[in-house]
């Protein structure tokens, strides 16, 4: 499978993944002219999307819906309650276009590739997480979320690749001119994982079996690479992982990561 993040963070979200059998989207928060900008920029430019999956109804990931619909011919599939929590400047133009329900620990089939969904902390009316295997490899999406359940730990355990959030430091975001809600939303379960706590989850389920680790939804304000860096580093040291065989990339807001092969 081949995956390239278009743009990950609080201004936008999209993944483009393709498999053997069929080509998705994850969340269209980016325009359609950014989109194909950066499409085109990976050198993918004969493309034929089967379906979009959405993971909750926050405009950084729904935004451009409507257009990515209509320009990939392609049905949307997002869970019933964050279809009906979509903003209603959003909601009138795609409410009518071709989706399908998806539910936590549910799963649907696009050819071969399927795709299963948990359900993520965050303070949507409902957000989801991911995992796709086809041909015996296995993806996880985590992003958006508190935390990470351990109650869910077989299923992500040993994937392939992981793209996994690592939103922030809790030290800048505190640091940060943030009114204290936000810094509150943030920080709490139903906000997004810091860096450190990512890199605590993944050393839990990455295996053998792990060759890639992409994070993603790094915050502008409160994060950096070099932070990010140095934080997952020291955690994946603590827990004397051998890292030798996997590779890790880092997607940015404004451009696409390079196509990763898994």
């Amino acid at each position: 499978m081949e995956i390239v993040v278009l743009g990950s963070g609080s201004k936008g979200n999209s993944t483009y993944i393709k498999g053997n059998s069929a080509e998705i989207i994850i969340d269209c928060g980016i325009s359609l002219r950014e989109f194909k900008r950066r499409m085109n920029e990976s050198g993918i430019t004969n493309y034929k999307i089967d379906a979009i999956f959405i993971t909750h109804e926050h405009s950084d990931h729904i935004s451009d819906l409507c257009s990515m619909v209509n320009h990939t011919d392609s049905k949307y599939y997002i869970s019933e309650k964050s279809f009906f929590s979509i903003t209603p400047r959003i909601f009138k133009d795609v409410k009518g276009l071709k989706h399908a329900f998806i539910s936590p620990f549910g799963s649907v089939v696009i050819n071969d590739m399927k795709i299963s969904f948990i359900p993520l902390s965050h303070d949507s009316r409902e957000c989801l997480g991911l995992i796709i295997e086809e041909d015996g490899k296995k993806i996880v999406y985590i992003a958006d979320t508190g935390y990470v359940n351990e109650e869910y730990r077989d299923s992500l355990l040993g994937a392939n690749c992981y793209l996994f959030e690592a939103n922030h430091d809790p030290l800048m975001e505190m640091a940060s001119n943030r009114p204290q809600y936000l810094k509150n939303r943030v920080l709490g379960d139903i906000g997004h994982l810091s860096n450190e706590d990512s890199a605590v989850a993944l050393s839990y389920l990455m295996t053998n079996n792990t060759t890639n680790v992409i994070f993603i939804h790094r915050s502008h304000d409160c994060n950096s690479l070099d932070n990010l860096k140095e934080t997952v580093f020291k955690v994946f040291e603590t827990y004397s992982l051998d890292l030798s065989n996997i590779t890790f990339d880092y997607a940015e807001q404004d451009s696409p990561t390079r196509i990763i092969e898994v």
